[in-house]
């Protein structure tokens, strides 16, 4: 118990070269008999506060990768400096200036500043190499959560091609949540947060990016980046232009067993080109420290973007030929610039901290395609279609955190109304109808979060409390069987305990998973005579009940992870009542998939080696019913990633980098090719780190494509999927006067954005 009379002691935590040293222990015990008075972590400062009694007593500071370090000349504003720790390994010195991973209250830090992966190119880079963070197909992933939401210094970002415009030598440390708490929206699984450390400089800084890839086609990406800064003003303007090609090689197999027992099969080729400029310009003033206030607009303006291809299917009738069908097809999007608006308030009254912001977002969507398909045996067709989508979004957040006893009790809400119309029509009214709908939601989402530190380790808990009301029109019709109301609770609750070298975190959270809107959509899109491809108006939210476990110790860490998702959102395929040898691909709810997820990572320096391994497993138990039969879907799916980095002479750096993904089951299709991906690269930089020059060679063995098969009613759906996934690209990037921006907006309905 903590007594009246204690005085409090503060001070900063650093290394020998002056670096802070965040989240060191420092621990106040008895001289007498050593027990233990109180304790603190460090924040990202190196600082710390604890509470000293007037009797004698000791000050012990640790940190992973240094010495302990023990005082008893105890005063305010203390300054201690740690030493490096060194280990042996089989005679190679493993020197850990600061540590690799270390356990927050929330999740997992990954420490960059000092380490061989903070000079290597960008935070795009750095991102990549952190332990159960992977790229696929231009997108974040977190192994076993799926997309995570992105905080660059507490902002969301909507743009992730900003991470191209952060040096890697620039960004302090990365932490991955893979629990979020209550304050986050509950269809957040995952939360990866970078933390940026250049210092405010003032006067112009200029940041530019210039990229080249080639795979088999060209490909070429620039971005511009410029920030004024001077006093408390802060301006800042983003330019980014890209254009790329591609191609996908796919072939299906399809067998029906229906009233007739089909199969068909059909082969796919398409290649296209999408373009764009994004533009983004906005300030933020600084009253204080404590203060301030800031708007960023920004836009996306889609370029000339089409696709085009042919299909070639063969369909047999009960063993006998039924048709032969080839169509061309060609799809052009002329999509309308899209407009993001962001206004925030950031501050302190009193002791409580409070953050509030308000977002606009609008996006209207076209696309024409135009198929015609000839038959051997049945009337040809001319099928043109247009697919107009019109999205728009109005959201407000209030976060609000207070101290209260050792720890902070966090609280507030957010509010969002969003509005989408699809139209889609067609110029053969008998072969596919015409379709409108609209759907209106609003959802208001308080929550309440408390976080607690004591000697007998750390304790969340939290509560969130969402209520969604969901109207669906169709051709202008309201639907009240489609339309819903949801009044959900979704708690959450994690402790953590340090023992020594080894930290532990235990906890429990409910999260859910909302239809985006083209999942609900009633609009049909025509691929051939015997495929289309549509939406439900009754799919129900998922909701995951999640238990899980991790562990940190020294430079390895470890996590367990058991899901139950209800109302899990799959794929699912059917025969058109009217015409069997007709495939409509929509979704569907199935009960219930549980999973099991494992995962582990190791991550030590060997002199001018920083190797990072990493294994994980998903196992999931799902007996699926097709109508004719019960597939077991059971079989565990392996991932291994080993990433090499290289410190070579003359300043350069190199990767050599493995991944490897194994056959297996994932919701109700099974993966049947063993993905082996190698990339390899090479760094230099120039003018004191101004200019740098790297090169790439990605996925060299053209081993990352696709064999699935999907199991569904009476239906069995397998596909081998190529593309344009091995490339060699060069990137040039210069910097004057670099410096990054601090705006401190994190964004309300940001997955609500996701959904459009």
């Amino acid at each position: 118990m903590v007594s009246f009379a204690q005085t409090a002691v503060s001070g900063v935590v650093s290394d020998k070269k002056g670096v802070p040293l965040a989240y060191a222990n420092v621990i106040v015990y008895r001289s007498a008999d050593t027990t233990y008075i109180d304790g603190a972590v460090t924040d990202d400062a190196g600082r710390f506060k604890v509470s000293v009694p007037p009797t004698p007593c000791l000050l012990r500071v640790s940190c992973l990768g240094y010495n302990d370090c023990w005082s008893s000349a105890l005063s305010d504003n203390m300054h201690i400096q740690l030493d490096s720790a060194a280990y042996m390994m089989d005679e190679a010195v493993v020197s850990a200036r600061r540590p690799t991973f270390s356990m927050t209250g929330e999740g997992i830090v990954t420490n960059v500043a000092g380490t061989l992966l903070g000079t290597m190119g960008t935070a795009e880079t750095v991102l990549s190499r952190i332990p159960s963070v992977v790229e696929k197909d231009g997108a974040w992933e977190v192994f076993g959560k799926g997309t995570p939401v992105i905080y660059l210094n507490g902002h969301v970002l909507q743009d992730m091609n900003e991470l191209k415009n952060i040096k890697a030598s620039d960004v302090k440390n990365v932490e991955v949540v893979t629990a979020p708490g209550a304050k986050y929206s509950a269809s957040v699984r995952a939360v990866i947060k970078i933390k940026t450390i250049r210092p405010q400089g003032e006067g112009l800084s200029l940041d530019t990016y210039t990229n080249y890839r080639y795979n088999r086609f060209g490909n070429f990406a620039q971005s511009v980046v410029g920030n004024y800064r001077h006093g408390k003003l802060d301006a800042f303007a983003t330019y980014e232009y890209s254009t790329s090609r591609g191609y996908s090689d796919q072939r299906f197999e399809q067998t029906v067993a229906a009233d007739t027992l089909w199969w068909i099969n059909t082969d796919n080729y398409y290649s296209g080109r999408t373009a764009w400029h994004y533009l983004q310009g906005g300030l933020y003033y600084d009253f204080t420290s404590d203060q301030s206030v800031g708007v960023k607009y920004s836009t996306t303006i889609s370029g000339n973007e089409y696709m085009k291809g042919w299909l070639r299917s063969d369909a047999l009738a009960d063993g006998d030929p039924y048709d032969h069908t080839s169509t061309g097809m060609r799809q052009h999007n002329s999509d309308r610039p899209s407009q993001y608006l962001n206004v925030y308030y950031a501050g302190k009254i009193g002791a409580t901290s409070v953050e509030f912001d308000n977002d606009y977002y609008f996006e209207h969507s076209i696309y024409d395609t135009y198929n015609k398909e000839v038959s051997e045996t049945h009337d040809s067709r001319e099928v043109d279609t247009r697919n107009s989508s019109r999205s728009s979004m109005a959201a407000w957040k209030l976060d609000m955190e207070t101290p209260i006893l050792d720890g902070a009790l966090s609280y507030g809400a957010e509010y969002i109304n969003t509005h989408r119309k699809d139209a889609y029509s067609s110029n053969m009214k008998n072969v596919v109808d015409d379709a409108s709908s609209k759907i209106e939601e609003s959802s208001l989402c308080p929550y309440l979060e408390y976080g607690w530190s004591g000697k007998i380790g750390n304790l969340k808990g939290g509560l969130r409390y969402e209520f969604v009301k969901f109207k669906y029109y169709e051709n202008n019709v309201y639907m009240p069987g489609q339309s819903k109301d949801y009044h959900n609770f979704f708690p959450s609750l994690s402790y953590g305990k340090s023992l020594g070298n080894l930290s532990l975190q235990v906890g429990y959270s409910a999260k859910t998973t909302r239809p985006n809107y083209t999942q609900l959509s009633n609009n049909i899109s025509y691929a051939n005579r015997f495929l289309r491809q549509s939406g439900n108006p009754l799919l129900r939210h998922q909701t995951d009940h999640t238990v899980s476990l991790s562990a940190v110790w020294k430079f390895v860490q470890m996590a367990l992870e058991y899901k139950d998702a209800r109302n899990a959102i799959i794929y699912w395929t059917e025969q058109l009542p009217e015409d069997e040898s007709v495939t409509m691909v929509r979704y569907k709810n199935q009960k219930s998939i549980k999973s099991m997820t494992a995962f582990i990572s190791v991550a030590p320096t060997v002199g001018w080696w920083s190797p990072q391994y990493s294994a994980g497993m998903v196992k999931q138990w799902l007996n699926l019913s097709t109508g004719n039969e019960v597939v077991r879907l059971n079989k565990p799916v392996f991932v291994v990633t080993c990433n090499n980095s290289f410190k070579l002479p003359w300043g350069m750096t190199g990767e050599l980098d493995y991944s490897f993904s194994s056959k297996g089951n994932q919701q109700n299709y099974y993966a049947g090719h063993t993905s082996n991906v190698l990339t390899v690269g090479l760094r230099k930089p120039f003018l004191h780190d101004n200019l740098a020059v790297e090169v790439f060679g990605n996925d060299l063995l053209h081993q990352n494509w696709d064999n699935a098969v999907l199991y569904s009613h009476g239906n069995t759906l397998s596909q081998v999927k190529r593309t344009a996934s091995r490339s060699l690209s060069v990137t040039l990037r210069y910097t004057f006067n670099g410096t990054n921006v601090k705006y401190k907006g994190s964004g309300a309905g940001q997955n609500e954005i996701n959904r459009f």
